[in-house]
């Protein structure tokens, strides 16, 4: 950025005089808390907006609570509560309507039922059930489907399974599976191609990096994260995916922050996260990553953190 400040006046030397200044990216900075405090939510971006849905509260308690954030103005907004509370759910965003799938309800049973927002109403409505119910399984949309990857299904199993929906007809099919069945693992689109991350593998820690693509309907293996992890958080900015915190054990959450290129299927390693979290909600917006809730070592938080690159 560049400012010109000019003084009124004669005889004065230098004047107009220029200033330049350059931001040096790779630091985090606190942003405003939410009003609710939540992890394991689902969440998504309409019009440089940060929309962050249900999740399980301070008292463990699961919420339909709806907040959007404007990184403008720095705020949180309460929206219109989902029909259903719901934690672990898949979600994305199409054509500006955000799409949340499954999860599981108060009671702690799975779901199959979807539910979409449109903001410019301020309303959910219903859309057809996925397949199966299934929880904390990955999602991403990628030429206007919604992609939903592994989890767990109605009786705890981990799941294989990859469902498509198709906001168009209001259709779910079934894709090719997962190589290997994973719960808790997340995932992001790079260039037509879904990128997922982690997980735990029969209650082990995955750091297994797996490629889908739909238009091949295949998957692929890529190089392992560095740092093995599940209910990390993920989020591609400019075509790197960047991974921050996560959980490395039974109760050990991470603040760590890796950057994987898929081009070069490699791994660099950018500034730590203020607070080490899992199961936060994430957006990138205007290049600046953006993380909001999560939690560690038995707290919920209602912190939000920005990352520039």
């Amino acid at each position: 950025n560049s400012l010109t400040a000019t003084v009124s006046g004669t005889g004065i030397t230098g004047n107009p005089v220029t200033f330049a200044a350059t931001a040096l990216g790779n630091f985090w900075a606190s942003r405003a808390t939410m009003n609710t405090a939540r992890r394991f939510t689902a969440f998504g971006l309409i019009n440089e907006l940060m929309y962050v849905a249900g999740g399980k509260d301070n008292a463990l308690a699961t919420r339909k609570t709806l907040e959007v954030y404007n990184p403008g103005t720095n705020t949180w907004t309460a929206k219109k509560d989902m029909g259903t509370a719901r934690v672990g759910p898949m979600y994305g965003v199409i054509n500006g309507i955000f799409y949340v799938a499954g999860g599981n309800n108060a009671t702690g049973t799975a779901l199959s039922t979807v539910e979409a927002y449109n903001p410019t109403t301020n309303t959910w409505s219903s859309k057809a059930s996925m397949p199966a119910a299934k929880n904390f399984g990955a999602s991403a949309v990628i030429n206007g489907i919604l992609y939903v990857v592994g989890g767990a299904t109605g009786t705890g199993a981990q799941a294989t399974t990859v469902y498509a929906y198709n906001p168009t007809t209001n259709t779910w099919s079934t894709k090719a599976p997962l190589p290997a069945a994973r719960n808790d693992l997340m995932a992001t689109s790079v260039n037509g191609l879904m990128y997922v991350f982690g997980g735990q593998q029969n209650n082990a820690n995955d750091g297994a990096v797996q490629v889908y693509d739909p238009v091949a309907n295949t998957w692929s293996t890529r190089t392992s994260m560095p740092t093995p992890r599940f209910h990390t958080n993920v989020e591609a900015i400019n075509g790197l995916i960047y991974v921050a915190g996560g959980l490395v054990g039974a109760s050990t959450s991470v603040n760590t922050l890796e950057i994987y290129n898929p081009v070069t299927d490699t791994w660099t390693t950018g500034a730590d996260l203020i607070t080490a979290r899992c199961g936060a909600a994430t957006a990138s917006i205007d290049g600046v990553l953006y993380i909001a809730g999560g939690s560690a070592t038995g707290m919920v938080f209602d912190l939000t953190e920005a990352y520039v690159p």
